[in-house]
Formats: structure tokens, sequence, C-alpha cells
């Protein structure tokens, strides 16, 4: 008898393709798992800071009150301007305590209330326009400028945007 081969070179080829192929399977799979990580991520940091948005802007402590009644999507100034410098507990009243959160009162200056997002990997931001106003304000001051907006230059009222940034 004549000594044979052991394995042939078409076997050979075929498990290095094989070999390959699951490679590369993995490889998808994981890119796959990374993707749906991050969408969990984000859908979770998005909930979380629409939830707060809705918080800041709807919340007695932080609301407008027009003769006693709070005015929805608004932020009183000078409630807010009181907890600026005790930004743990803006994150208490807005549920973010073990999150990265930065918001920012967009203008000139802008202000920050928050602003401990140089450390999240993972940010969502949002922009809120809302009505901002003073203890101040009257329902006078909110009608003449509901009538007439170009004329409206009331500084007791005004509209902004609210920059809102959650990160983990």
């Amino acid at each position: 008898m004549g000594k044979g081969q052991i394995f042939s070179t078409d076997l050979l080829f075929a498990m290095v393709l094989i070999i390959l192929a699951l490679g590369a399977l993995a490889g998808i799979a994981e890119f796959n798992n990374y993707n749906t990580k991050q969408k969990t991520i984000f859908s979770s940091l998005k909930e979380k800071s629409e939830t707060a948005a809705i918080t800041l802007t709807n919340a007695p402590w932080s609301s407008c009150k027009i003769n006693e009644i709070p005015l929805a999507y608004s932020i009183n100034q000078i409630s807010l301007d009181s907890l600026i410098s005790t930004p743990l507990e803006i994150k208490k009243r807005l549920a973010l305590q073990d999150n990265n959160v930065q918001i920012v009162m967009l203008g000139i200056p802008e202000t920050y209330y928050v602003n401990d997002l140089m450390l999240a990997k993972n940010v969502v931001t949002i922009d809120l326009n809302v009505v901002v106003c003073t203890n101040l304000t009257t329902y006078t001051d909110i009608n003449s400028c509901m009538n007439s907006p170009a004329l409206c230059n009331n500084t007791n009222f005004k509209t902004k945007t609210i920059r809102m940034s959650v990160g983990e």
C-alpha cells in the first residue's frame, strides 16, 4: 500500500473558508449587539430628558404663576435663579441625580444652571422653547404679548430657549 494524504488541500481550503465565515458572522453579531445597546441607552436618556423637561416647565416650584394659577410650559426666572448655586438640588427635583446634566438658558449671556456633562459618554440634548417670567408678571403682560408679539418688549415676560442635555 502506498502512502496517502491525511488532509487534502480542498478540505484545508474549505476549513479556512468556514473559519473566515464564522469570524465574519461573529463580527456582525457583535456589531448588532452594540447597536442594540446604544439604541437602548439613547431611548432611556431621551425618556429621562423629556420627563425632566416636562417637570422643569410644569412643576409648582419652577413654573410661572399668574394670579396663583400655574402657567404650563413656563419657567419662573427668579425661582430657577434661586437654585443656581445648588445644582444638585435641581438634579434631585428633576430625578436626574444619577445622570450627568447640563441645563442652559440660551441668550446673551447664557445662564448655566447645571453643568456636569463633561464626564458623560452618551448624551441626549433637547431644546425647549419656554415662556420665562418673573414674580412681577401679570395677565396683562401675557395678553399684550400674545396680541402683538412684535411689540412685546416686556422684561417680566419673554420667550427663551432652554437646552437640556442628559448623559451617562
